[in-house]
């Protein structure tokens, strides 16, 4: 006959290898795991790096155009519209930009009559009869 102390040892044997087989699946799984993300960690580190230098260089870029701009926009404009009188029609613009266009149409002898702001509705597309019905007003 069976004793309890077989049944119990034999339920213990179970767990126990049911513990080992955990242990030693879930290490293989978690090496194969671990260095497939380290890997996927790598290459979008290097993503990352490649596009901070991108930024960077463009950045660099902005600046120099702004540079160029800013020193050569005066002389380049200077008594092109004299005793002009014009409209500034902005969509959107930062005020330090339209501001720098208002110096310059002032630098060309221009003077700013009135200002337009555009709202994003002025380009949607279902107000386009509106757009081209204004246009051929305003020309």
């Amino acid at each position: 006959m069976i004793s309890f102390r077989y049944h119990v040892v034999s339920i213990a044997a179970v767990f126990l290898a049911l513990a080992v087989g955990v242990v030693l699946g879930s290490a293989g799984v978690s090496d194969r795991l671990l260095s497939a993300v380290s890997h996927e960690a790598e290459d979008l580190a290097g993503q990352v790096q490649t596009l901070r230098a991108e930024r960077d260089a463009l950045a660099a870029g902005q600046r120099a155009s702004d540079e160029f701009a800013h020193r050569v926009g005066p002389a380049a404009v200077r008594g092109l519209l004299p005793g002009s009188t014009v409209t500034l029609v902005t969509s959107g613009a930062d005020p330090a930009d339209r501001d720098a266009v208002r110096a310059l149409l002032q630098q060309a002898g221009a003077t700013v009559g009135g200002e337009v702001a555009l709202t994003p509705a002025v380009g949607d597309p279902a107000r386009a009869d509106q757009l081209r019905a204004l246009t051929a007003e305003l020309l």
